[in-house]
């Protein structure tokens, strides 16, 4: 609909498969469409702006083994919040797998919860995930509700016992780690995401690349990928991130 008002560009997360042909019909209404945070490899989008989700994962898990490790435990069982209708939180989730099956085969994934993207239910689902599984050592929030397990944790007496990777920068979730509740949080630069798809697609748009050697036979004017990077923040750093004080 957006696309019949004949914009310069079109700028999307695409975090659903529908969105592949969505974008083959925006394109072939010639409009350019450059993604960002969440890719749609398999469309001719003209560029795409954000993290490597696949590594995201594997950098999760990682962390969580760290973090469990450092509680002197040498195996783990790990919980996993997710919305699982997400395309780009399941390659997330297939990075974390694979980075624990060929690093950390004795930390397992026991349980997956769908949190629908939504806090309230993330600390619902939490909840319930904890009392069915007792044993759990470890939690990673793939998506951006760890505010949610900060709550769960605060309400169980859980905080410091279970460890705790989230996604994401919001007050809640950099609370949560000054509260204990949260370990550490990843930060991906969404600054970057935001301001290089937008300055892509006005050079794009503009003719600004045009002199790219080949671009007049098909040579790509633009990189195909751009990966703004990814920390993670925890207690040492957590009050660079904070907006306002926590209540």
């Amino acid at each position: 609909q957006i696309a019949l008002t004949e914009p310069a560009a079109f700028l999307t997360g695409a975090f659903d498969p529908s969105m592949t042909e969505t974008i083959k019909k925006v394109t072939a209404m010639g409009v350019p469409v450059a993604t960002f945070d969440s890719d749609a490899p398999d469309s001719p989008r003209i560029t795409f702006v954000g993290p490597d989700h696949y590594n995201v994962g594997f950098l999760y898990g990682k962390k969580i083994v760290e973090l469990i490790k450092g509680q002197g435990k040498d195996k783990g069982e790990i919980g996993l919040l997710t919305a699982i209708d997400q395309t780009n939180l399941q390659v997330r989730i297939k990075g974390l797998k694979d980075y624990l099956a060929a690093n950390a085969p004795a930390f397992k994934v026991v349980a997956i919860e769908d949190n629908k993207g939504d806090d309230q239910l993330t600390a619902e689902r939490t909840k319930s995930m904890l009392i069915g599984n007792p044993n759990i050592d470890g939690i990673v929030v793939i998506n951006g509700t760890g505010s949610g397990v900060a709550t769960a944790m605060t309400e169980l007496d859980r905080k410091g016992q279970v460890m705790v990777v989230t996604s994401d920068v919001f007050d809640p979730i950099i609370c949560g780690i000054k509260s204990g509740a949260i370990q550490t949080t990843s930060s991906v630069n969404t600054y970057l995401e935001g301001y290089l798809t937008l300055k892509l697609a006005f050079d794009y748009v503009n003719g600004n690349l045009d002199k790219v050697p080949g671009a007049a036979v098909g040579v790509s004017k633009l990189p195909p990928k751009i990966d703004p990077g990814l920390s993670f923040i925890d207690i040492s750093n957590a009050d660079t991130f904070l907006i306002k004080k926590c209540g």
